[in-house]
């Protein structure tokens, strides 16, 4: 058996009585697990095996095709947004949609799992703003090593300097200059204030993941219909909370 720090992704009907849940854990990564009995009303896990919680739970890991079962779990916290906000809600489900979409099973992401807990942690006591949501966006995606380039040209390494808008390629996986943006296709344009507070967000450390502090310049707007490009990319499909999260 093995214990780890997790947090609950995914639940999904096993049994009349019993879930699948997928665990984003700080250990181990993402896994799954039979928690048996955890759809009774009172269960041995009572609220440890709820979307969104973070819990300490014991594993019973299987060496095989076969899913792991949870042997406990105690709850650490539960997501509850301040008064029932459902623009916190939708962002803390779309804290899950990353996690089960961009990691791979097995793979263990410590700081992102402390990332994530962290803003869920925030989330939870303060009213949300797009800002608030693209910092942790930027964050995950510099953790995952799938971050676009913003300063650089993919094509050919030249820095880009920004004289009215600049051309960002979703399916290219960054700027490009204005040579090499001749003929590529699909293509965005962000308007420079815009790019400046993705590329501020971009160098922002972790300690600020949590803050709050709308930036100066650059439109939430325009930045939000962009990341979406770029995630629907990385994801093949669009994503379901895109729609819901604040603008």
């Amino acid at each position: 058996m093995e214990r780890t720090a997790a947090l609950v992704i995914r639940l999904v009907p096993w049994s009349e009585a019993s879930y699948v849940v997928e665990l984003f854990t700080r250990r181990f990564g993402k896994v799954e697990a039979v928690a048996k009995g955890a759809r009774r009303a009172k269960n041995a896990f009572d609220t440890a095996m709820e979307l969104l919680a973070v819990s300490d739970v014991v594993l019973l890991r299987k060496r095989s095709d076969a899913l792991d079962v949870v042997a406990e779990a105690k709850l650490e916290f539960r997501f509850r947004p301040p008064g029932a906000a459902l623009p916190n809600l939708y962002a803390a489900y779309y804290v899950a949609e990353m996690l089960h979409v961009l990691t791979e099973p097995e793979d263990a992401q410590p700081s992102l799992f402390d990332a994530a807990v962290a803003v869920l942690r925030q989330w939870r006591r303060r009213e949300i703003n797009p800002w608030m949501v693209f910092r942790w966006e930027t964050a995950a995606l510099k953790l995952l090593g799938v971050h676009p380039s913003l300063t650089h040209c993919v094509e050919c390494g030249t820095a880009v300097v920004p004289r009215g808008r600049v051309a960002f390629g979703p399916v290219h996986g960054g700027v490009l200059c204005p040579g090499c943006r001749r003929g590529k296709r699909p293509l965005v344009t962000l308007s420079a204030p815009t790019w400046k507070a993705w590329l501020a967000l971009a160098r922002e450390p972790l300690q600020k993941l949590t803050s709050p502090r709308p930036l100066e310049f650059g439109s939430s707007g325009e930045l939000r219909a962009v990341m979406n490009q770029y995630l629907a990319h990385l994801r093949g499909s669009p994503w379901r909370m895109h729609p819901l999260l604040p603008r």
